[in-house]
């Protein structure tokens, strides 16, 4: 009968609609699976790159303070005798260098070197006014600056070796941030 010979062909042609349909559903939520892993690794980056601008900011003003800190040590440091002699105490001294210590990543035996050159330092009492040591420090003063200057030079090659790890996870994030942008473009 024709009514039986239409329902087979209705039923043969609806076979390939639902197979088209399923494959439609299928393809709509890998779509919107791309745009969600899009979405989160746009996210990701974001704090990615906002976190390397600040580390790398922090990094960057250490390293700008412990070479000026060693270059006034290994200059016969007027500006931090003048500092010493008009604080009358090493402590604004001890709160700059920890502050670099810290944001240094520099080992606990550095820092423990460092603060205990600092805490034996030399008093404002022992400096001249022009910020140079007196005659009889002046063996101890140079003892003490040049260990002092070893031990910043140690936590300025530690922290610089940090921004460069720094440096190299930023493109290694960037390279792989890149790929995902175009595994879902």
């Amino acid at each position: 009968s024709k009514v039986d010979s239409l329902e087979a062909t209705n039923a043969e042609s609806e076979a390939p609609v639902k197979s088209l349909k399923a494959k439609i559903a299928h393809l709509t939520a890998s779509i919107a699976n791309y745009k969600a892993g899009l979405t989160a690794a746009t996210k990701s980056r974001a704090l990615e790159v906002e976190n390397f601008k600040a580390e790398t900011a922090v990094l960057n003003t250490t390293i700008f303070m412990l070479e000026f800190t060693v270059a006034a040590l290994e200059g016969g440091i007027p500006v931090v005798g003048t500092a010493l002699r008009q604080t009358k105490k090493a402590q604004s001294l001890t709160q700059v260098l920890d502050t670099m210590v810290q944001a240094s990543m520099a080992s606990s035996a550095d820092a423990a070197r460092l603060a205990a050159l600092v805490q034996r330092g030399i008093s404002s009492e022992d400096l001249d006014e022009g910020g140079a040591p007196v005659a009889d420090m002046a063996a101890d003063y140079k003892e003490y600056t040049d260990k002092l200057v070893a031990t910043l030079k140690i936590i300025l090659e530690t922290t610089t070796s940090e921004l460069d790890n720094t440096l190299k996870t930023e493109t290694s994030n960037l390279h792989a941030f890149e790929q995902i942008t175009r595994f879902f473009a």
